[in-house]
């Protein structure tokens, strides 16, 4: 990722950070680092032993005041709940939960990609989004708000809660309601309702058809496994290089042709989809 002095540069002044990283780069810096973060998950590893040690001590002190009663109740309860728990199934409640969890899936999606933008690993989306609230955020310093705010909302009150609001109610809104009262739909309007309801469902079904179609096509074509490339960030946990990495800028290729383009995998036909044409060839 780059810094957002180094996507500025590129932006005004064409300059193009090219920096050899060798192997143990600022290595006392990440081996400290690595370091306090040693300590911190053993602290709370002890922590959690120590948690855990009291309560066991609790609950012996518990059965050694209560006799065996508590803790064959507490038994006889696990069992009960063990196989009520797997009496109960959840496929019936698919047709329900499956939607939710789709639909949970995008908002995760949604806040993994946001958080790979504020944490900068999306280097580029971040320094536009840095740079546009900049270039905003600068000159409206200097807006008058509290003028501009002042008028606009006197102008707002005037217009829409004047008294000429009395008119709209009796000219337009009440003759409105008498139509719609004295207004009855006719055997034409409602079998042409009819019909272009009929045209939806048709041309919701071969859509389907056809999805379901392109999905088989793929699969014969490109392989079983079918999945969505995704466009940003969207990884739980983001990889991070180990201090024996390495990085070297590389030049322009310009040599480089390719003899064959295609873009995607994406089908298209509507008896025997085919792939895309190619856009070039060199052949």
């Amino acid at each position: 990722t780059a810094s957002f002095t180094e996507l500025f540069k590129l932006l005004v002044f064409g300059i193009h950070w090219s920096e050899n990283i060798p192997p143990n780069t600022n290595i006392e810096a990440i081996e400290t680092h690595e370091a306090q973060r040693e300590q911190e998950r053993k602290r709370k590893e002890e922590e959690e032993e120590e948690r855990l040690r009291r309560e066991k001590e609790m609950d012996e002190e518990l059965d050694a005041m209560f006799g065996s009663l508590l803790a064959d109740q507490e038994k006889e309860d696990g069992v009960v709940a063990t196989s009520t728990a797997r009496l109960i199934s959840l496929n019936p409640l698919r047709p329900f939960l499956f939607p939710i969890q789709k639909v949970l899936g995008k908002i995760l999606v949604s806040l993994r990609i946001v958080k790979s933008v504020v944490l900068w690993d999306e280097s580029y989306q971040a320094f536009w989004i840095t740079f546009s609230c900049l270039a905003l955020g600068i000159p409206l310093l200097f807006v008058p708000w509290d003028f501009i705010l002042h008028w606009v909302m006197r102008v707002l009150v005037w217009f829409l809660f004047g008294p000429w609001m009395k008119l709209v109610d009796v000219f337009v809104v009440k003759r409105n309601k008498n139509e719609d009262k004295k207004q009855e739909k006719s055997e034409e309007e409602i079998r042409k309702e009819m019909e272009e309801t009929l045209e939806d469902i048709s041309y919701v079904q071969i859509h389907n058809e056809t999805a379901l179609k392109q999905r088989d096509m793929k699969k014969f074509m490109f392989g079983e496994f079918v999945v969505r490339i995704p466009g940003s960030k969207e990884n739980r946990f983001q990889d991070r290089p180990l201090p024996s990495s390495s990085a070297t800028p590389v030049g322009r290729r310009d040599d480089i042709v390719p003899s064959t383009v295609r873009i995607g995998q994406r089908v298209k036909g509507d008896m025997i989809p085919t792939g895309q044409l190619n856009l070039g060839s060199t052949d």
